[in-house]
């Protein structure tokens, strides 16, 4: 009798040591689990953030070619403009550019398009540079319009920022030390600037009713 008691606290005694065992190696197990979901979740933060981080420094170096490469651009426009004869063909170019922005906005039987058309002629301009029959005053004129229906286009809320654009150009104008070579290249980038601002403002537009619509 005794020995069927000690057998029983044996059994009893080892089934405890077992479940102990058990106990302990899932509880390591389960450690273990976290330790390797928290090592884990640290080399996705760490890959995310070395990412960013890449990101942020490829957005910088773009952002500084691109000024560069602008700088080189306006550069050389003022040199070819200055040079005798100067880039006509280049200068038409540019000029057709602008006017091709802002015809880009409206529908071809546009009343306004049409208009802009005509206004813009580039044939005109073309024979007017080439001539040396474009003076400042007449040029000045064809700037003040092409502000005019970039406002007019525009959202009003860029309207400020135009009249800024228009008035550096005016100003150097006025100052009596105004060039062709020196206004030409302020023409054109504030130009482009305002009319790359409207087709900004109407891509993020779209962006937002196409999210809208989801």
């Amino acid at each position: 009798m005794d020995q069927e008691k000690s057998i029983e606290q044996e059994d009893i005694s080892q089934s405890n040591e077992s479940n102990e065992s058990n106990e302990s190696n899932e509880s390591k197990e389960s450690n273990e689990s976290n330790e390797s979901k928290e090592s884990n979740e640290s080399k996705e933060s760490k890959e995310s953030n070395a990412q960013a981080y890449l990101d942020k420094n490829i957005k910088k170096l773009n952002a500084q070619v691109e000024e560069t490469y602008k700088f080189a651009f306006y550069n050389l426009l003022e040199e070819r403009v200055s040079s005798n004869p100067p880039d006509c063909d280049w200068l038409t170019r540019l000029y057709g550019e602008i006017r091709l922005k802002l015809t880009q906005l409206l529908k071809k039987d546009s009343h306004l398009r049409k208009e802009i058309e005509e206004s813009m002629d580039l044939e005109l301009f073309d024979q007017m540079i080439r001539h040396n029959a474009l003076n400042m005053e007449d040029f000045h004129k064809i700037i003040k319009y092409v502000f005019a229906k970039c406002e007019q286009l525009q959202s009003p809320g860029r309207d400020k920022e135009t009249n800024e654009r228009l008035e550096d150009i005016s100003e150097l104008i006025m100052s009596g030390n105004a060039t062709f070579g020196s206004v030409v290249p302020l023409f054109i980038r504030n130009a482009n600037y305002c009319l790359d601002l409207i087709y900004k403002d109407i891509e993020n537009l779209s962006d937002v009713l196409k999210q809208a619509n989801r």
